[in-house]
């Protein structure tokens, strides 16, 4: 199976999928490949695999994603498919951080008939903010932020949890919850016991 952990930025998807590669060795967390630069401390695979624009198109030319988009205006970013499919042929447990455009995107594709790999075996995990105070406050404590830059990331949150109905499930994460609850609730999903 494929889950896809979606939500908006300051909700905790990327500490839910850091908590399950911790506690599950055996699951699959493919990167994504990106055109933008690596930045200090980065390397490659770490956080990205980082590619030119002209590989970039040769994989959008040999249909190899799964889903990508241009972000910010600039740089773009993909989901390469073989990975995935590899994994789930396997009968490999692979989890994938995607927002709402990204699912839309990956629908398209096996709608096309091009990524039939993924029949019956996709669900999408939507993280549910407590409140839109929480999430500025998220936000905001992770670093310095421009009064613009939070305005585009809140009118982005708001446009995801307007969609949130479109994920097979949805995560409610309540302001006392402790990461590990949030686990709980994310595990059940992909865990059930």
């Amino acid at each position: 199976m494929l889950y896809l952990i979606l939500g908006p930025s300051g909700v905790g998807k990327s500490v839910q999928v850091k908590k399950l590669r911790e506690n599950h060795p055996d699951f699959v967390f493919p990167k994504s490949v990106s055109t933008r630069k690596m930045r200090p401390g980065e390397s490659q695979g770490n956080p990205y695999f980082f590619i030119s624009d002209e590989e970039f198109d040769q994989h959008i030319a040999a249909e190899d994603f799964l889903e990508y988009a241009v972000v910010h205006e600039s740089a773009r970013y993909g989901t390469l498919k073989q990975p995935i499919q590899e994994a789930v042929e396997q009968d490999k447990v692979v989890i994938k951080e995607l927002d709402i455009q990204g699912l839309k995107k990956v629908w398209e594709t096996i709608a096309a008939g091009k990524a039939d790999f993924l029949e019956g075996k996709l669900a999408s995990i939507f993280l549910l903010p407590p409140s839109e105070e929480v999430l500025i406050n998220r936000i905001v404590s992770r670093s310095e932020i421009k009064e613009r830059e939070l305005n585009q990331r809140l009118e982005s949150a708001r446009r995801e949890v307007e969609q949130a109905h479109l994920c097979t499930h949805q995560v409610k994460v309540e302001d006392e919850d402790s990461i590990e609850e949030v686990y709980e609730k994310v595990g059940k999903i992909i865990v059930p016991r």
